[in-house]
C-alpha cells in the first residue's frame, strides 16, 4: 500500500512541475505584463518547482512517509492560491475569483481521494477554504477593480457567495474523505480476499495436484465432472523401500520418500502430467488431462526417464531403486468418493493394467515397463526397447508382449 502511495506522490510531483513549467513558458511569451508582476510570478515558480522536486527526491531516496502526501497537498493548493492572486494582478478580480482558477482547488481536493487516506480530503478541503478566504480578503482590499459597484454588478464576488464557495470546498473535502474511506475499505477487502484465496489454493495444492487446484479455483463446473478420456497412466514405486524403512528412523524414511516424490512430481509436471495420488512408497500419475499439449504417451515416456535419471543415484546409494510402468487407454476421470468427501482420480481397466505392469518390474528386474501396443504407438527410433516376451496379465484375456524401455535413442524422432 505504501509503495503504491509513494508512486502516486512521485507522479503528482512530476505532473505539477510539468504543468508549472509549461504554463510559465506561455507566460514568458506575453510581453505586456508589468515587470513587478513578472518578477513575482517568476519567484513563485522558483520556489514551487524546487519544493516539488525536493518532495520527489525525499520519496525516491528515503522511506516513504505519509507526511509527504500532506506536504504535497499543501504545496499544490498554495500554487493554486498563488495563481489566483497573480491572475487578479494581471486580469482583475472578476476573472480571478469567478472563473477558472478557483476550480483548481476542487481538482486538488478530489485527487486526494485516490490517496485512500480518509482524513486527506478534509485536510485538503480545509486548507483550500482557508487559503481562498485569505486570498479573497487580500484581493478585496488591494485589487484595482474590486469596487462596490463591481460587487453589486457581479454578486458572485461578494462575501456571501464567497462563504458559500468556502463551504463547497470543505464539502468537497468531506466527500473526498468519504470516498477515500470507501475505496480503502473495498481495496483492503479485496486484498484480504485475494490473500485468503491464495492461502486456500496453496493449502489445496498440498492435498491435490496443482492442475486440480487450478480447476477448482477457476470454479469451472465441468472441469472435474466425471467423463471418459484417453490418457496415459503412470505407476511408480520405490524398490526395497520396506527393507530400508525397517532399518531407519521415521525421520529418515520420511525425508527420503519426500525427496523421491519431489523429484518425481517435478519431472511429471515438466512434461504436462498430473501426479494424482501418493500410494505409500509409490504414486499414480496421469498424462493427457486438463488441456495438456502433445501426445500423452511421449510426454509420459519423457517424464519416466527424467524420474529415473533424477532418482536413481540417491536411491541406489541407499540400496533402493525405482520401477515405473506406463499404459494408455480409456479411463473414467472425475470426482469419486463418499458424500461430502471425494477426490479427483481415474479408474478403469487401463489403470488396473498399468498397476499390474508396475508390479512385474520386480520379477522381471526392469525399471520402465510398457506393453508392446504402447511401444508401437511411440515414434519409430524414439526409444531403445528390450522385449521380455509374452505374459498373462489379469484383466487381459490374451497374453501380451511386455517391452522394457531402456533409454531415449533419438529425441529428434518426436514429431
Amino acid at each position: 500500500m505504501l509503495s503504491r502511495e509513494a508512486r502516486a506522490e512521485k507522479f503528482a510531483c512530476i505532473l505539477w512541475v510539468s504543468v508549472i513549467l509549461i504554463t510559465y513558458s506561455f507566460f514568458l511569451i506575453e510581453t505586456d505584463f508589468q515587470a513587478e508582476l513578472r518578477n513575482s510570478i517568476s519567484m513563485l515558480v522558483a520556489i514551487a518547482v524546487p519544493c516539488f522536486i525536493l518532495i520527489y527526491l525525499f520519496i525516491q531516496f528515503r522511506h516513504y512517509h505519509p507526511i509527504a502526501a500532506y506536504l504535497n497537498s499543501i504545496l499544490q493548493l498554495t500554487v493554486v492560491s498563488g495563481a489566483i492572486y497573480f491572475d487578479t494582478k494581471a486580469y482583475g478580480a472578476q476573472y480571478a475569483l469567478s472563473s477558472m482558477p478557483p476550480i483548481a482547488y476542487g481538482l486538488v481536493i478530489i485527487v486526494t481521494a485516490f490517496r485512500l487516506r480518509p482524513f486527506m480530503g478534509i485536510f485538503a478541503g480545509t486548507v483550500a477554504a482557508a487559503e481562498f478566504m485569505m486570498i479573497y480578503a487580500w484581493v478585496s482590499r488591494s485589487a484595482f477593480d474590486m469596487t462596490p459597484e463591481l460587487i453589486e454588478e457581479i454578486p458572485s464576488l461578494g462575501w456571501e457567495v464567497t462563504i458559500m464557495k468556502v463551504v463547497v470546498l470543505i464539502g468537497l473535502g468531506v466527500a473526498g474523505s468519504f470516498s477515500a474511506y470507501s475505496l480503502r475499505k473495498e481495496l483492503y477487502n479485496f486484498i484480504a480476499s485475494a490473500r485468503q484465496e491464495m492461502r486456500l489454493h496453496q493449502s489445496l495444492g498440498r492435498y491435490v495436484s496443482s492442475q486440480v487446484a487450478d480447476a477448482l479455483r477457476e470454479d469451472n463446473e465441468n472441469a472435474l465432472a466425471t467423463q471418459k478420456a484417453d490418457v496415459t497412466v503412470m505407476f511408480g514405486d520405490i524398490r526395497n523401500f520396506t527393507q530400508f524403512s525397517n532399518s531407519h528412523t521415521p525421520a529418515d524414511v520420511a525425508n527420503n520418500i519426500n525427496d523421491f516424490f519431489d523429484r518425481a512430481d517435478a519431472a511429471i509436471a515438466e512434461h504436462g502430467g498430473v501426479l494424482n495420488k501418493f500410494l505409500g512408497d509409490g504414486f499414480l500419475a496421469i498424462f493427457g488431462l486438463f488441456g495438456a499439449k502433445g501426445d500423452p504417451r511421449i510426454n509420459a515416456t519423457l517424464a519416466a526417464f527424467e524420474i529415473i535419471k533424477k532418482t536413481s543415484a540417491p536411491l541406489s546409494s541407499k540400496g533402493m531403486g525405482v520401477g515405473i510402468a506406463l499404459n494408455h487407454g480409456e479411463v473414467i476421470a472425475g470426482e469419486i468418493g463418499a458424500h461430502g468427501r471425494c477426490e479427483f482420480t481415474v479408474i478403469g481397466n487401463t489403470v488396473n493394467i498399468s498397476a499390474r505392469l508396475e508390479g512385474l518390474n520386480r520379477s522381471l528386474k526392469t525399471q520402465l515397463l510398457v506393453t508392446a501396443e504402447f511401444f508401437d504407438a511411440l515414434p519409430e527410433g524414439f526409444v531403445k526397447p528390450l522385449s521380455h516376451g509374452k505374459h498373462n496379465i489379469r484383466g487381459i484375456p490374451d497374453s501380451i508382449e511386455l517391452i522394457e524401455l531402456l533409454e531415449i535413442q533419438d529425441a529428434s524422432a518426436i514429431p
